[in-house]
């Protein structure tokens, strides 16, 4: 439940992402030109970040006490990139 709300949310920033770089790149005078390219390096970098996220693959695991079954001791999440 939570991989498909990080999917979703990752879809979702690069769509705002998209709407942004159009606002940017709207019509301003000159003197915004640095601005601008400044705004855009960092929605490409957010861009490049989000889909570089949205390759990986979660692997989720919990060990058990011997003794409890019912109660874990630890819980821990690891990332890897997609060998796929």
């Amino acid at each position: 439940m939570i991989e498909t709300y990080l999917i979703g949310s990752i879809d979702q920033s690069l769509e705002r992402i998209r709407q942004l770089r159009q606002i940017v790149q709207g019509p301003y005078r000159r003197e915004y030109d640095g601005l601008r390219q400044i705004n855009l390096t960092h929605l490409d970098a957010a861009k490049v970040d989000l889909r570089r996220l949205d390759q990986e693959t979660a692997l989720y695991s919990t060990l058990f006490l011997s003794t409890d079954q019912t109660k874990p001791c630890t819980t821990g999440t690891i990332f890897l990139p997609d060998q796929g």
